[in-house]
């Protein structure tokens, strides 16, 4: 099974799946992040791939309802996002510290 990364700007908040890839700009499914050429640029927010850190998603269960976190490490220690189940992503809940 081949694992595939998340990675997200740490300006905007937009995330990149490996996974999925983005066919509209020319990137197939399955493209990993270090195969995206060096001059792509966020497309919500055009910085560059050097703003980008890999993510991890884990799922919580609190108060009889699911909660999706979404933990990345960048040049400003480790945060947490906390998104509605559907997946979107949502505001920054937290500094975890460097």
């Amino acid at each position: 099974m081949t694992e595939y990364k998340s990675w997200v700007c740490l300006i905007c908040g937009w995330i990149y799946n490996e996974e999925d890839g983005l066919p509209d700009e020319g990137i197939p499914a399955g493209t990993r992040f270090a195969d995206i050429p060096a001059d792509w640029r966020c497309p919500l927010c055009d910085v560059g791939k050097a703003e980008f850190a890999v993510v991890e998603f884990c799922r919580q269960r609190r108060h009889s309802h699911r909660a999706v976190a979404l933990l990345y490490s960048g040049p400003y220690g480790a945060v947490r996002v906390r998104a509605a189940e559907s997946g979107r992503h949502g505001a920054t809940t937290g500094h975890l510290g460097t």
